[in-house]
């Protein structure tokens, strides 16, 4: 299931990562201290994602079609917001009310491209 996620894993050698090998220099009156065999936290490393506010915008626009689940309010809400919105390539683009065409960027791409705007020279 991972592969699915664009992720890097990085070692950390036990002399560097203090807290992960500390356990392993415990030691009382010289002999090693048992550990035990259970995680009490394993359930904070869930995952959980949520969808960006113009998926159903991108859906209705790239396959023309609605998502089964939503109410016909919602639906007919998405066709009238879509008309300001299109898909061309692969990318987003909305027509504001002074006729500009804006690209539209994902939420994880907001802080690269301020990044860029502010510490790049021009």
């Amino acid at each position: 299931m991972l592969q699915y996620f664009d992720m890097t894993i990085l070692e950390k050698h036990g002399k560097d990562n203090v807290v992960v090998d500390f356990p392993s220099r415990l030691t009382i009156d010289n002999e090693c201290m048992p550990t035990k065999n259970y995680f009490p936290d394993e359930y904070l490393f869930s995952i959980s994602t949520h969808l960006p506010w113009y998926a159903n915008i991108v859906d209705y626009l790239a396959v023309e079609g609605l998502p089964q689940h939503l109410s016909s309010h919602k639906k007919t809400r998405v066709v009238q917001q879509s008309a300001r919105y299109s898909w061309i390539e692969g990318n987003l683009y909305h027509t504001g009310s002074d006729h500009e065409i804006r690209n539209c960027v994902r939420e994880d791409e907001i802080f690269d491209i301020l990044k860029y705007f502010h510490e790049e020279p021009f």
